[in-house]
C-alpha cells in the first residue's frame, strides 16, 4: 500500500491500530483489483484473476482454510470482510472488467457511476454512515479522491470535467467532515489531498512533496477542514 498507495498511507496514520489494520487490509485487496487490467495482455486472463479473487473472498468470509497470499491472510487476520464489504467488493470486481475490454467511458457521468461502484464504496466500508445522503457525499467523496490521481491512465479524455468534478466532491465533504467525530475524519483524512491530486497541480514538478502533504494532513487533522 505504502507503494501503490502513498497518500492514502499517509493519511492512515492517524487512525488508531486496530482500524488501521483493517484499513489497510481492505486498501490492499482494491490495489490488487485496480492493478489486473493493466497487468494481463488479454481480458480473459483478466477474468480469471477477478475470479480467483471472487473465491479468495469466499474463504475470508468463510470458516475453512485460506489461499496462501499476504493480503487474503491480512483480510482474514484483521476480520475485515462483513456481509456489506463482501458485497460492495463483488460489485467492484464486476466493474473492474470494464476496464479489461477498454470499454470506453461515453460521459463524464457514466465514469462518476462507474467510480462509484468500482472505488468509491470503499469510504462506506470504513464508515458508519448510515445516512443516504451523508453515503452519497462520502461515495463521491473517495470517486473523486481515486480519480484525481487515476482518471488519466484510463479516461484521459475528461480531463477538465474530472477537476471539476474533484472539485465538486472535495466541496461538498468540507461541511460533513467539519462536525464530525476525530476518529470519523482521521477514516477520511486523504479526501483533504483530492485538490493536490487533480492532474494539473500534480503535474508542478516538486510542488506536492511528501513533507507539504504530511502538512496538509496535520492541519487538516488539527482543524477538522478538509
Amino acid at each position: 500500500m505504502r507503494r501503490h498507495d502513498p497518500d492514502r498511507w499517509l493519511a492512515l496514520s492517524y487512525v488508531s491500530e486496530d482500524e488501521r489494520k483493517r484499513l489497510i487490509a481492505l486498501c490492499a485487496l482494491q490495489i490488487e483489483l485496480r492493478q489486473i487490467p493493466a497487468a494481463v495482455s488479454e481480458p480473459p486472463l483478466g477474468e480469471i484473476r477477478l475470479q480467483w479473487w471472487r473465491e479468495a473472498l469466499d474463504e475470508v468470509t468463510g470458516d475453512g482454510p485460506v489461499r496462501a497470499h499476504p493480503v487474503v491472510a491480512c483480510l482474514r487476520d484483521a476480520a475485515a470482510v462483513d456481509r456489506e464489504a463482501r458485497a460492495a467488493f463483488e460489485r467492484a470486481i464486476d466493474a473492474r472488467g470494464r476496464l479489461l475490454y477498454n470499454e470506453p467511458f461515453a460521459t463524464i457521468d457514466d465514469l462518476c457511476q462507474w467510480a462509484d461502484v468500482a472505488e468509491g464504496f470503499m469510504a462506506t466500508v470504513s464508515s458508519d454512515a448510515s445516512a443516504p445522503a451523508e453515503r452519497a457525499t462520502l461515495i463521491a467523496a473517495e470517486s473523486a479522491f481515486v480519480l484525481a490521481g487515476e482518471a488519466h491512465a484510463f479516461a484521459p479524455d475528461f480531463g477538465e470535467a474530472v477537476a471539476a468534478y474533484c472539485a465538486q466532491a472535495h466541496q461538498a465533504i468540507k461541511a460533513p467532515m467539519a462536525s464530525a467525530p476525530a476518529d470519523v475524519v482521521a477514516r477520511h483524512l486523504h479526501f483533504c489531498l483530492i485538490p493536490l491530486r487533480v492532474a494539473p497541480n500534480a503535474e508542478k514538478a516538486g510542488a506536492f512533496t511528501p513533507v507539504r502533504k504530511r502538512l496538509r494532513l496535520f492541519m487538516a487533522m488539527a482543524t477538522g477542514r478538509l
